[in-house]
This record gives C-alpha cells, sequence and structure tokens, in this order.
C-alpha cells in the first residue's frame, strides 16, 4: 500500500474562508500578546534578570543572547510575523517568524512555559504549510490577484484536529482521583478569586464546585467531537463561549489563550456564505473548484508523523519511572493543563562549606524570579539544576568543596503540608535522568 492510498480525502477542494477568518483572529491576538510581554518586561525580567535559567530536558543547548537589544528584536519580529498572519501579508513567512522567536524564547527557561504558548508555536508552525492567505488577505490585493477560495481539505483538518488535541488530552489528564473526588484544584482555584463577593461566595459552595469540576472534564472530552458533529455545533459553540470566558475569569495566567480557542471555533464552521458574490438573479456565483489538489509525498510523510507525534508524546508519562504529577517529568508539552495547585510553606536553601563546617543560607530572590522559585515547588529538577549553579557559583567565591541543600515544605491539591526535596540529602551530589527514579526527592503522602 503507497502512502497516498492512506488519504483518500485530504486533496479535495474545501473553503478557504474558515481557514482565512482563524488566521485573521489569530495573528491579532498574537500580536497583542507580544504587546503584552514588551510591558511586563519578559526579557529583562524573564530571561535576564535571573542569574541562573532552567531549561528543558534535550535542550540545554539553547542559551540566550546575551543582550536586551537583540532579544527585544527576537520579540518585535515576533510582532511584525503576527501581523503578517492577520492581514495576509505573505502570512507564511510571518509565521515562520513567529513560530521561530516564540519558540527560541520560551524555550530559554521553562518557567516561562505555558501550555497556551506551546499551543501558538503549533499554530504558527502549521500555518507555515498552509495555504491560509488565499483569500481575505492584502497580499492579494497588493498584487491584484482574485482570492483563490479553496484549499485542500487537509490544511483545514489539521487544524482541527490540533484544536481537538488540546481539548481531548486536556480532559484524559483530568481524569484521576484528586480530580474526580478531591475537587482539586478547581477548589483552590474558586477559593483565589479575587475580589471576594456574594457571586463568588456561591461559587464556592460544594455543589458549584462538583459542578465545575464535573462540567469542565466533560467538556473537555467531547466538545471536540461536538464541533465536528454539524447537529450539535451551535450547542457545541455556547459551550465554547461560556467555558473560555469563564477561564478567562477564573484563571489569571492563561492570557489571550481562552479568546485564540473561542477564535479557533471558526474552523468548524462554514463561513463561505458570508463572502460568495450575489448574481443578478439573487443566486449565489459559483466559483470555479478544482476537482482536487495534488499534494506532495513528502508533505503528507510529515503530516503522518505531526499526527502521530501529537497523538503519543502526551503520553510518554506511562514509559518514565517517575510520578508526573508529583515530580513533573513529562508535565509539559502534554496539555496536563490545570490539574494540580501546589501552596509552597517553606522555601529554604543553604551552602555548606564541607571543610570548615560553615553554613551559608540563599537569599532565593537574588538569583532567581518569582516564577522560577514559585516551579521550585513544583518541579524536582529544578532543585538540581539550582544545586548545580550553587556549586559553580560557590567554587567562583572560595568554597571549594560546597555542600547545597534544600528544606521544601508543600502542600499538593490540599493534601497535609509534606516536605518535597528530602532536606538531607546533599544535592550538589546527585544525578538526574528522566529514565531514571528521582531517589532525593519524597514521596507523594496521602492523608
Amino acid at each position: 500500500m503507497q502512502l497516498k492510498d492512506l488519504f483518500p480525502k485530504i486533496d479535495k477542494p474545501v473553503s478557504a474562508y474558515s481557514v482565512a477568518l482563524f488566521r485573521i483572529g489569530f495573528g491579532a491576538l498574537m500580536f497583542l500578546d507580544v504587546i503584552y510581554y514588551f510591558n511586563v518586561g519578559l526579557i529583562e525580567k524573564g530571561i535576564l534578570g535571573p542569574k541562573v535559567l532552567f531549561p528543558y530536558d534535550f535542550l540545554e543547548w539553547v542559551k540566550p543572547i546575551q543582550s536586551a537589544g537583540v532579544l527585544k528584536l527576537f520579540l518585535g519580529l515576533m510582532g511584525v510575523g503576527a501581523l503578517m498572519m492577520s492581514l495576509g501579508l505573505w502570512s507564511r513567512i510571518g509565521a515562520a517568524l513567529f513560530f521561530v522567536f516564540n519558540s527560541y524564547l520560551f524555550t530559554l527557561d521553562k518557567s516561562l512555559y505555558n501550555n497556551h504558548i506551546y499551543f501558538f508555536s503549533l499554530v504558527a508552525f502549521l500555518l507555515i504549510w498552509i495555504d491560509a492567505d488565499k483569500t481575505l488577505s492584502l497580499k492579494n490585493k497588493i498584487k491584484g490577484i482574485s482570492p483563490t477560495p479553496e484549499i485542500p481539505a487537509w490544511q483545514l483538518w489539521i487544524l482541527q484536529f490540533q484544536l481537538i488535541v488540546v481539548y481531548f488530552y486536556g480532559g484524559i489528564a483530568k481524569i484521576n482521583m484528586d480530580w474526580l473526588s478531591r475537587f482539586e484544584p478547581m477548589r483552590a482555584a474558586l477559593q483565589s478569586i479575587t475580589p471576594r463577593n456574594a457571586l463568588v461566595e456561591f461559587l464556592n459552595e460544594e455543589f458549584m464546585v462538583a459542578f465545575f469540576t464535573y462540567s469542565g472534564l466533560i467538556f473537555d472530552l467531547v466538545i471536540g467531537f461536538m464541533l465536528l458533529y454539524k447537529p450539535t455545533r451551535w450547542i457545541a459553540l455556547g459551550c465554547v463561549v461560556f467555558f473560555n470566558i469563564t477561564n478567562s475569569w477564573i484563571f489569571d495566567d492563561i492570557g489571550v489563550f481562552p479568546f485564540t480557542m473561542l477564535a479557533a471555533t471558526v474552523l468548524f464552521f462554514d463561513t463561505k456564505g458570508l463572502f460568495e458574490k450575489t448574481g443578478k438573479r439573487g443566486r449565489k456565483e459559483k466559483s470555479s473548484k478544482p476537482e482536487s489538489f495534488t499534494t506532495p509525498s513528502w508533505l503528507k510523510t510529515g503530516l503522518t508523523i505531526y499526527v502521530c507525534f501529537q497523538l503519543l508524546f502526551p503520553f510518554r508519562h506511562w514509559l518514565l519511572p517517575n510520578d508526573v504529577d508529583w515530580t513533573s517529568v513529562a508535565q509539559r508539552f502534554s496539555w496536563r493543563m490545570k490539574i494540580q495547585f501546589r501552596d509552597i510553606k517553606k522555601m529554604e536553601w543553604k551552602v555548606k562549606n564541607s571543610d570548615t563546617g560553615e553554613e551559608f543560607p540563599v537569599d532565593l530572590a537574588v538569583f532567581t524570579h518569582d516564577m522560577q522559585r514559585r516551579y521550585m515547588g513544583d518541579d524536582a529538577r529544578y532543585a538540581y539544576r539550582f544545586a548545580q549553579y550553587l556549586v559553580e557559583f560557590s567554587k567562583e567565591n572560595g568554597i571549594a568543596n560546597p555542600e547545597v541543600y534544600a528544606d521544601i515544605e508543600v502542600s499538593f491539591n490540599g493534601r497535609p503540608v509534606q516536605k518535597f526535596i528530602r532536606p538531607d540529602v546533599d544535592l550538589s551530589k546527585v544525578n538526574y535522568s528522566p529514565f531514571k527514579k528521582i531517589e532525593w526527592i519524597m514521596p507523594l503522602k496521602e492523608d
């Protein structure tokens, strides 16, 4: 069987308007996101501010350019790319600009990670290969080209697929006892809403916490299929609006993500009727539609690899020895969204001179920013990386044989406070591999 036999319909023509509308909305929202990054000082505070960065496993080779000007230029090029996508001004090039620099900046330090940033990079990557500017584009106006109202079906389907994966895998991650029986971390999220008022108090009633918990799970698992199925599509749209507006209100760290998901629902609706011209007799004029497009075999192979990666990679924690929720190993790039909450009760680090026995407390604020310190209570690898840095720093400052200890106490999803890192283990001597059990982390205690 040849590869083309596995794709009998991906070359059939479909309307280009839904993809074009999504391109316009996505690009505009990404431009707003870039403005937000400039306003919060992403470069100065998030990348160049801390003395130590925390790389991803196997991406330790990605290093920041030690120039605020150059990094701001990269951020600016992200904004240019976003505008090019939105305006349809050579949107493939714009998507490539956004993808490259968004991916680079946010792989410098995993403290900057958020699922929606990963999603934005994936969408931009897909738009590099899609004829998203065939219609409703400034490029056509400038070149005097008539818009092309059809594109190959795969270009619409791959975007729909990516959206469904985000929702569905987010639902799968919620199928755990903390979510189903403890109603965590939804309970903690509702309790954190400010300012406190009568509505917020009502939402914190037990039955409302249960409603949000289970409705969120069911929504994630079924919404993509409701959008695909025409009879339920408009009901699904109402659910999408309610879900994403509510998320935008409850969670303060997801930025334009809910609005991007709202914009993406246009991918499931037939919008060509909004743009077709009407002839003199009141009938819609038919566009010349090709019987079929021809997608190169290499691109079909790439699509197959991409789809398989998106389907399989989020489950890699099944093959690894560490508890994904407690250690955070394999937590990222898996759509495991909003399924845990940690209240850090204690965070103390010290360096001990093994030659003299003298101990030195570590002021974390000198070396790290707020997000990095918060993730030290989430991800065991932060302790390993920070210990490595402290060893180098100590040797540079006259301590030839330093030992590093961390005393971190957290409450995980409402459980009693417990130690996260073994406080009696010298972290300067430990090793880490995602494929080996982390012995210097305390086991998670149940109630």
